[in-house]
């Protein structure tokens, strides 16, 4: 794999047009220059209008890569973004999640900081009666 940006984020992509817009946009707000990630949107052969939602973005923010191939599920969509990946770091966000915009700029930080291998995540479960951090 070729190191261009210090991270690749994945976001594997499956019939989730009414979920997609929040996602991205909250990957394409990031804190951290935008020559320093790249996001892979993986099309996993959705029959809804994920695809062009992708190719939307795509033609508007240069940082974006939209991958389409025929279903092959979650693992397989995975796959073909980490094949196409050129980040140091590799991160997967599924396409019904957000992001915090600083989260890119923090894990820069702390990957500076500490040097680690691998950095986890905590993350926010938002339901209609609360909103809870989980802890990993």
């Amino acid at each position: 794999m070729q190191i261009s940006f210090l991270f690749s984020v994945i976001v594997p992509v499956y019939n989730a047009q009414d979920y997609l817009p929040r996602c991205i946009d909250s990957l394409v707000m990031q804190k951290l220059d935008r020559h320093a990630w790249e996001l892979i949107l993986v099309d996993d052969g959705s029959a809804d209008r994920s695809g062009e939602i992708c190719d939307a973005y795509a033609a508007e923010y240069p940082q974006i890569q939209v991958i389409h191939k025929q279903n092959g599920g979650h693992t397989s969509a995975r796959n073909a973004g980490l094949t196409a990946a050129q980040g140091e770091y590799v991160l997967f966000v599924d396409s019904d999640d957000w992001v915090n915009e600083d989260m890119l700029a923090s894990c820069a930080d702390e990957i500076e900081a500490q040097h680690p291998d691998v950095v986890l995540f905590g993350h926010w479960r938002e339901t209609e009666q609360k909103l809870s951090l989980i802890h990993i």
